[in-house]
């Protein structure tokens, strides 16, 4: 028999995404592991604390009972309750809380072989402090980033949305300023804003472009919260320019939309979605964003967008009762009055089933669509649509069986157990204002899955020079190559001066892929990411400084770091400086890495690979 050993553990957030700090306030925790050949068995999880300025833990301990799944993985979550805090000996949260990982065998406890996961993600530091995590404005659904130009004419007013993701402040109101350098805010005369039970508020305004001003012309506008420093968030620019259409620095393919949840699709799929929203919005006559479309698709199907997704398929047949399949869940009396069976929903590829999403909101009343609440009502319960902007409007409640089971909408404190698991109440019910928190909260992690490439660096040619001489080809994919002594090439090196701006080419994640500081790929970062539809991890290598941590996100074209000659490019020459680039389709350090012209279409349209030798130098 294998001795296991747990080869994963970290802290995360509910997508599964690590994290390093958690407020107390609000914040729902979960331990993620992954035990292999310790499958169904039970699992005792131990939580040790230390102060913040001491190095020692605490002896106290506190732990909790969970179980493995069929593939050995753990996903739990970990509330901070009045229990936890009396074991564990704190007399507040402001700590540092690790956890360590045993298994149970026969009623007795059963030591894991020699941990290899690192030490670090397994610790968290919880804090009572109020914070501002994220601070951005918002156009047509679109985080705006430094490089945006949004249009602006003094005829029509521009709207624009304001977002902010605070820790350990919900209930509490906030007070947005927005502001010209040495002006004063121009919402001055506009209410505080209260943060939602996800740690979200947002304010929307809106502006017209003095008369004065000419095309091409711009104004600038800087985001800020009174009472907070916000000097250190990189998206707070609002670029307003007369005459523009929104102008981005993004890559974008003009004949293909840029749509939250994007990059987990096909292009046929998302001209597809866009195509549906025009027909049903002249049909209807109302407003039907492929944005909302999209993340409605990405929140029925866990994220995964599988024409299968659902319960019919543990038992796929046709004339049993329950079971949904599909991208809005078909149930068997949908699918019946769509003239389809489950079975046959079930085998078709997900640009085909959008077909019989398009069939379904075409049969829906005007009233039923009113907003994007209402457009998911019509799919998760319709006799609620047309009611999504009455936020006491019950939906369902217990017995009914979907109380329960779409847990995402128990947010209510008694709805909740003291393990931080989601339960519901006898008698207790889903609100519309639930439901609406659920949507938005799935939104915004959609808008870190877009289908935006970004070059990794402002200027993408081959690096050249070699000790060898002028070798631009050896920069490219090659498993066998004649000048370097590891005899393989994996990934492709781009010339790059010793602190060259490095970016996000992807939204995504950063991941540890391997160890954090390699002998041959010195600081590395790796971001996990899709790209038409596939996951890939792209990595980056030789850098001199990291702008991000482990577990932050990343939107493409935000700053990651510098390049450098970290690892094995430490004693190269200055004109022989680069970024090595790879992309791999999965997360291994060896093995992983495919061909980046065949695989991303930018790269090889954007890369040039004869660059002229007298320019690097």
């Amino acid at each position: 028999m294998v001795h296991p050993t747990v080869t994963e553990a970290n802290w995360t957030d509910a997508t599964g995404t690590p994290k390093t700090t958690s407020g107390f306030i609000g914040e729902i925790n979960y331990v993620k592991a992954t035990v292999p050949n310790f499958c169904n068995e039970e699992v005792r999880i131990y939580f040790h604390v230390k102060a913040h300025k001491d190095n020692a833990y605490y002896k106290n301990r506190y732990f909790i009972t969970t179980k493995t799944d069929s593939e050995g993985k753990i996903n739990t979550a970990v509330s901070f309750s009045k229990e936890m805090k009396a074991k564990l000996g704190i007399s507040n949260w402001n700590v540092n809380l690790k956890f360590a990982l045993v298994g149970i065998v026969d009623n007795q406890l059963y030591a894991f072989k020699g941990i290899s996961y690192p030490v670090s993600n397994s610790e968290l530091k919880v804090t009572t402090k109020k914070e501002i995590l994220d601070l951005y404005f918002e156009y047509k659904g679109k985080r705006l980033v430094p490089t945006d130009r949004v249009p602006y004419n003094s005829k029509t007013p521009t709207k624009i949305k304001m977002v902010a993701h605070t820790r350990n402040m919900i209930g509490e109101k906030i007070k947005f300023t927005a502001h010209a350098l040495k002006d004063d805010s121009i919402l001055e005369n506009l209410n505080e804003s209260t943060i939602k039970a996800n740690g979200i508020t947002e304010l929307s305004f809106q502006k017209k472009a003095p008369a004065h001003l000419k095309k091409d012309d711009t104004e600038t506008y800087y985001a800020g919260v009174e009472g907070f420093s916000t000097k250190h968030f990189k998206d707070k620019t609002l670029v307003f320019k007369v005459g523009a259409k929104l102008d981005s620095g993004d890559v974008f393919d003009k004949n293909d939309p840029q749509l939250v949840w994007g990059a987990k699709v096909s292009k046929e799929f998302r001209l597809k979605v866009v195509k549906i929203c025009k027909n049903i919005e002249k049909e209807k006559e109302i407003s039907f964003s492929p944005n909302t479309l999209m993340n409605i698709m990405a929140f029925e199907t866990a994220n995964t967008f599988s024409p299968s997704a659902g319960t019919f398929k543990a038992d796929p047949r046709d004339s049993r009762k329950g079971g949904f399949v599909g991208l809005i869940q078909f149930g068997k009396e949908a699918a019946e009055g769509l003239n389809i069976k489950r079975t046959e929903l079930m085998k078709m590829t997900a640009e085909k089933q959008l077909d019989y999403v398009e069939k379904w909101f075409l049969l829906k009343s005007k009233s039923q669509l009113k907003s994007a609440t209402d457009i998911y009502l019509s799919v998760n319960y319709p006799k609620a649509a047309g009611k999504g902007h009455i936020d006491k409007e019950p939906v369902y409640g217990d017995p009914n069986a979907a109380y329960r089971a779409n847990k995402p909408f128990l947010r209510e404190a008694d709805e909740i157990n003291e393990k931080g698991k989601k339960i519901g109440k006898v008698g207790g019910k889903t609100y519309v204002w639930e439901v609406r928190e659920a949507l938005e909260e799935n939104y915004h992690e959609g808008e870190y899955t877009r289908n935006i490439w970004y070059n990794p660096l402002k200027k993408m040619e081959l690096r050249g020079w070699y000790r060898s001489g002028w070798l631009p080809n050896e920069s490219e994919y090659l498993l066998k190559t004649n000048v370097r002594d590891s005899g393989m090439h994996q990934g492709l090196d781009l010339y790059a001066p010793v602190g060259t701006t490095v970016y996000a080419c992807v939204d995504g994640v950063r991941v540890r892929v391997g160890p954090d500081v390699s002998e041959t790929y010195g600081k590395t970062i790796t971001i996990k990411g899709f790209y038409e539809g596939k996951e890939y991890y792209f990595f980056y290598a030789h850098l001199s400084e990291r702008r991000i941590k482990i577990g932050d996100k990343v939107k493409a074209g935000d700053i990651i770091g510098e390049t450098g000659k970290t690892g094995n490019a430490n004693n190269l020459s200055s004109k022989m400086e680069h970024l090595h680039f790879e992309v791999r389709n999965k997360k291994s350090a060896q093995g992983a890495a495919v061909e980046p012209f065949k695989t991303i279409k930018e790269l090889k349209k954007n890369v040039k690979i004869n660059p002229d030798k007298n320019t690097q130098i």
